[in-house]
């Protein structure tokens, strides 16, 4: 089975930091995301890796970042399932979809 991880930073896991690790409020943010140690534990504990481990999937495809608006999420995940055949008949029934659509928490109304 398949499972495509689409979303937004829960989905990509930007809340994971290594147990022990400081203060993840006082770091700078961008220069942890890329360390070895950080991007082991982060891809290794994101919960679309539970789901994958869960379901026993042979393959994940992530198409999750930071700060991604819903419209992008979705133009995402169309685009990658034309790009593999899925929207011209390309057999779906062993391709699980995970979405973790963005929060409009903060936004202005």
């Amino acid at each position: 089975m398949k499972l495509i991880a689409c979303g937004d930073s829960w989905t990509w896991g930007a809340e994971l930091f290594p147990p022990g690790h400081q203060n993840p409020l006082t770091i700078n943010h961008n220069e942890l995301y890329f360390t070895p140690e950080y991007m082991e534990y982060r891809l290794n504990n994101r919960y679309v890796k539970k789901l994958s481990d869960k379901l026993g999937c042979n393959e994940l495809v992530d198409l999750s970042m930071q700060s991604i608006s819903n419209d992008a999420i979705n133009r995402f995940l169309v685009e990658y399932l034309a790009s593999e055949g899925y929207l011209s008949g390309r057999d779906t029934s062993d391709l699980f979809v995970s979405i973790g659509w963005t929060s409009l928490i903060g936004r202005a109304h």
